[in-house]
């Protein structure tokens, strides 16, 4: 009742408890704002509950706060690359316990994606949204356990890891270019890119698994990892590695 919500609690009540536990567990649906613009750090209330966050390349800033606490959700980030912008760029921000990355650029040459505010595994997924764009695309700077997803309108795919990055995933999907990722530490990299013509990878001295079924060059290189190789039968293949298996 009413009376015992408001003896036991601040509330007085027992509409304005349920509308508070409401809102409390209620998604998140935000859009992000340029600083250049409002003068304010964007710091995104996030909750237990699928949350959804929207922003571009000019309103993804430095100082920008996503930090989701629950790890039993599905929260969503969308970035959109401005008509003709090559680079959409989280450096400086702190993005945490996301768990998809949507990166859609609208540009007409090769663009990048820098997930250096980036802290935590997520899977990011690029793509071209504008016809007759680029189809060459850059993620610099995946954190460590993430996986990268070639979406609509991509061919060629460029990828960097963090310099503490230990496990990546590159999934290229229906690409049909070039696929490249390089992990500078002691950990996994798995590749798969069924559809790519030309494959280039190459970790400090952890392991390395390529798929690549269409792929008419394949290069692997790790100092001191394991190599395995999936092709097709007309591959040219250079493994190097003191202890590949290919």
């Amino acid at each position: 009742t009413d009376t015992a919500v408001a003896a036991a609690t601040d509330f007085t009540s027992l509409d304005d408890l349920v509308a508070a536990y409401s809102n409390l567990t209620a998604a998140t649906n935000a859009d992000l704002t340029d600083f250049a613009v409002t003068s304010a750090v964007d710091v995104v209330a996030m909750t237990a509950a699928n949350d959804t966050v929207n922003g571009t390349d000019a309103t993804i800033d430095a100082n920008d706060v996503i930090v989701d606490n629950s790890s039993t959700d599905s929260d969503t980030l969308n970035l959109s690359g401005s008509a003709f912008a090559t680079a959409i760029d989280t450096t400086g921000s702190t993005i945490r316990g996301i768990e998809t990355i949507n990166v859609v650029f609208d540009s007409l040459t090769q663009s990048t994606f820098t997930a250096a505010g980036v802290g935590s595994p997520t899977t990011i997924n690029v793509s071209q949204g504008r016809a007759g764009g680029s189809d060459d695309i850059i993620v610099a700077t995946a954190p460590d356990g993430s996986t990268i997803t070639v979406g609509a309108g991509v061919n060629n795919l460029t990828v960097n890891a963090m310099a503490n990055a230990a496990d990546l995933t590159v999934n290229g999907e229906a690409a049909t270019g070039a696929m490249t990722a390089d992990l500078a530490t002691t950990g996994v990299l798995n590749l798969t890119a069924n559809s790519a013509a030309n494959i280039d990878v190459s970790t400090a001295t952890g392991n390395a698994t390529v798929a690549a079924a269409a792929a008419t060059v394949i290069d692997v290189e790790t100092t001191s990892g394991d190599i395995s190789i999936t092709n097709g039968a007309d591959a040219n293949i250079d493994a190097d590695s003191t202890a590949a298996d290919d």
